[in-house]
C-alpha cells in the first residue's frame, strides 16, 4: 500500500498473464522476467539481444541478471540491437559518471 492508500502500480508481464510490481526495479539487479517486463519485450527477444551482447547483462554463475540503470541507459541510447552495443552503453555510462 502507498501513502495514498492505493495499491502500487502493477505492470503485466509479456505473454504470461503474470503481474510484475514495477517498484521492484529499485533492485540492483533484476531477472530476465522483470527485465523483459520493464522493456515491454518478450523473454525470447530479450535472450536474443542478451546473447549477441546488445543489451547489458551480468552473468552470476549460470544466472543472467540485468541492472535497471544500464537498461535505462540502453533505452536512452536508442535501443541499439547490434552486436556489442552493451559495451558501448557501459562505456558511455562510465564517461558520464566521471563528468
Amino acid at each position: 500500500m502507498t501513502d495514498s492508500g492505493q495499491e502500487p502500480a502493477r505492470t503485466p508481464a509479456s505473454n504470461t498473464g503474470d503481474e510484475i510490481n514495477i517498484h521492484k526495479y529499485n533492485s540492483l539487479l533484476i531477472d530476465a522476467k522483470a527485465a523483459a517486463a520493464m522493456l515491454a519485450i518478450g523473454k525470447r527477444t530479450l535472450w536474443t539481444y542478451t546473447n549477441c551482447n546488445a543489451i547489458p547483462s551480468r552473468k552470476i554463475g549460470r544466472a543472467v541478471r540485468y541492472c535497471p540503470d544500464e537498461l535505462r541507459a540502453w533505452i536512452t541510447a536508442g535501443c541499439p540491437t547490434d552486436a556489442g552495443a552493451a559495451d558501448r552503453v557501459r562505456t558511455a555510462m562510465r564517461k558520464e559518471a566521471r563528468q
